[in-house]
């Protein structure tokens, strides 16, 4: 008999206690906006930001591909969060970009190839590709490691490479 009191009164308290915290516990969306502005050439833009960064975080998507913006106070992108598109691919593949200070891509990990090959980019201060890590673009998934000089020339330390 107490069982049956029971099952009614957790069931009562855990409505009550969910629709407290849905009610209570709501997020303050002031400082978030939407907006499908012309300028920004985006079909859909929306920014997080406070009074200490009034850039903060930007997302998009411009002809269905997603991006996201993590910007410094002064609207330098930091880091990027997105898909690419290349030409070679048939599908837009995800991307990740560190930038430096000035907003150059300085750090790449992204998918390549049909058999979604991961690949770690380090570029230098003239935006030229530095040293490539990852696994091949065939079936085979081999890593390597190619390092490139000053004019471009790559040497690889091992597995094979293929630009």
């Amino acid at each position: 008999m107490r069982k049956l009191f029971q099952i009614p009164l957790i069931a009562f308290c855990a409505f009550t206690g969910g629709f407290a915290a849905q009610t209570l516990l709501v997020s303050n969306p002031a400082l978030a906006t939407a907006t499908n502005s012309a300028t920004t050439k985006f079909f859909s833009y929306f920014k997080v930001n406070d009074q200490k960064n009034p850039n903060g975080f930007e997302f998009s998507t411009k002809d269905g591909i997603p991006v996201q913006n993590l910007k410094t106070a002064d609207g330098t992108v930091r880091a990027q969060i997105a898909m690419f598109k290349d030409e070679n691919e048939p599908n837009p593949t995800p991307i990740i970009t560190l930038n430096d200070r000035k907003g150059s891509v300085r750090l790449l990990l992204r998918m390549a190839g049909p058999y979604d090959s991961p690949l770690i980019i380090l570029k230098d201060q003239e935006q030229k590709n530095r040293v490539i890590l990852g696994t091949s673009l065939d079936d085979k998934g081999e890593p390597f490691l190619a390092t490139f000089d000053r004019k471009g020339n790559a040497t690889t330390i091992f597995g094979k490479y293929e630009k």
